[in-house]
């Protein structure tokens, strides 16, 4: 398997921030092919690493480390860096190198048989073709010299820089400091803790685009928006949970069964004061969030999935009732994301459950792999589902998966990799992914759910998501008052 040169944050450059439609990626050496008569390698341990510096065809390389040969008839051969291009187009590449003197050097790639000869210092590129993604997996750069010569020719660095263009979709992950206990057991979950933050995406190369956190209704808690402003201070949108929570004065305890809020209670208007206060601090701070209220409905693990259970339509007059209360107080910053989990043996059906286009902005699928079963089983009858009945006309986010570490299938390299190739190729109205990076325990036992669970997962995780078809932090300032769109 190609690696994917990391950090990527020093190899990516995002272009058109406002609708991350485009992309540029410089992708450099990052392994040797060899050859039975190699140039000399000056001041680096290999030929690659001594190509690989960290500039653009604007700058000028460093003059410490170079390949050089001054015999003829030798020839060297770098590998480079790769980037997952499905679901977009390659609209311009070359490859640049950058030599060292006038000296003339052969040059030729893997894309294209022909020899392109230079004999001037400075900055030469060449143009290229990459039809497929095998093509571009497998790209080197050769240097030839055919003849002796008292001035050794040099070439100080190299690289190929690719152009892309095509739809986007968000991309971020809960972010919780336990996965880090064992070596920072003192860290919080994004977005409060920026330590968390930055170890994660230190490990995917690239800054999400969504954070995921979960706040406790109005009634615990008034609105904060101190999650939301970490999350838009670092170019983030949030993604904010919120359940039916606790009864006033109960224990905030999982053993006792009656001590949370039903939905009928909230259709009966016993916390309408709660819902308006909160809306109105919510119209006030005006900045976009994505909203996920009651989510899971279709299980009945949560009480509100219970009482939707034995009465669905009790749900939708619940979501239609605080709907309806934010948009009375000029809240219409919400975006409103209604996720239910993917479909099994004995959930509520989702069209009963469904509140109806007016009321919702985003459609939403949790789901995760417990064994044996690749993204695209756990998720494709319920997308059908969804996009095809439910709500053919709303961009659907998931909003919560992960895998286990299992064997075959269930191998987080093979389920990370089918699970961020199967986006662009087979559910195209998914237009945010958010995985879920948390240790948790359930159903008795504790799930490692983190991209970190494995070297290899993480990798591979780093390696796709680098993708231009996943967007970075590069929206600029939200529109206020206004919801979230799905990028184009």
């Amino acid at each position: 398997m190609r690696k994917l040169l990391l950090p990527l944050l020093a190899t990516l450059m995002m272009l058109a921030p406002a609708s991350a439609s485009a992309a540029t990626f410089y992708l450099r050496p990052d392994g040797f092919i060899g050859t039975s008569k190699p140039w000399t390698v000056v001041g680096a341990p290999t030929a690659w690493e001594a190509l690989d510096d960290n500039v653009t065809e604007f700058q000028t390389p460093s003059s410490t480390d170079s390949i050089e040969d001054s015999l003829g008839s030798r020839e060297t051969r770098v590998a480079l860096a790769s980037v997952n291009i499905l679901g977009v187009s390659i609209t311009k590449a070359q490859f640049w190198y950058y030599a060292g003197n006038n000296q003339p050097v052969e040059v030729k790639s893997s894309l294209d048989l022909s020899w392109q000869t230079t004999s001037s210092a400075g900055w030469h590129s060449v143009n290229e073709t990459i039809a497929t993604q095998a093509a571009l997996n497998g790209v080197f750069l050769q240097f030839r010299t055919q003849n002796s010569s008292t001035t050794p020719r040099q070439i100080r660095a190299t690289f190929l820089k690719i152009e892309t263009t095509g739809p986007s979709l968000y991309w971020g992950a809960w972010m919780d400091g336990d996965v880090y206990k064992a070596t920072n057991p003192a860290l919080g979950d994004a977005p409060w803790d920026q330590t968390t933050w930055n170890l994660f995406e230190s490990h995917t190369g690239k800054h999400v685009s969504v954070v995921h956190f979960g706040q406790p209704p109005p009634w615990e808690q008034k609105f904060s928006a101190e999650p939301l402003e970490k999350s838009k201070a670092r170019g983030a949108f949030p993604l904010m949970d919120m359940g039916t929570g606790f009864i006033p004065g109960k224990p905030h305890t999982e053993e006792e069964p009656d001590n949370r809020v039903s939905l009928k209670e909230i259709n009966e208007g016993v916390y309408d004061s709660y819902f308006k206060e909160w809306a109105e601090a919510v119209a006030t701070y005006k900045y976009p969030f994505f909203f996920r209220w009651g989510w899971e409905m279709n299980g009945t693990w949560f009480k509100w999935g219970k009482n939707a259970a034995e009465s669905p339509e009790e749900f939708v007059k619940a979501w239609r009732r605080i709907h309806n209360i934010a948009a009375e107080k000029g809240a219409s910053n919400i975006t409103w994301v209604w996720c239910p989990n993917v479909e099994f043996l004995g959930s509520t059906p989702y069209s009963q459950l469904y509140p109806g286009d007016t009321y919702v902005d985003w459609t939403c699928l949790d789901g995760y792999n417990e064994g044996g079963h690749p993204f695209s089983e756990v998720f494709a009858s319920s997308y059908s589902a969804i996009t095809k009945t439910i709500a053919p006309s709303k961009p659907m986010m998931i909003g919560e998966t992960a895998t286990i570490n299992g064997l075959g299938k269930s191998s987080p390299p093979y389920w990370i990799e089918n699970a961020l190739q199967a986006l662009p190729a087979t559910f195209p109205k998914i237009k945010a992914f958010l995985w879920f990076n948390w240790n948790i325990f359930e159903k008795g036992k504790e799930w490692e759910w983190p991209i970190e669970w494995t070297s290899e997962g993480q990798q591979t995780f780093a390696r796709e998501i680098a993708s231009p078809y996943f967007a970075a932090d590069e929206f600029g300032e939200p529109t206020k008052l206004a919801p979230i769109q799905a990028l184009p």
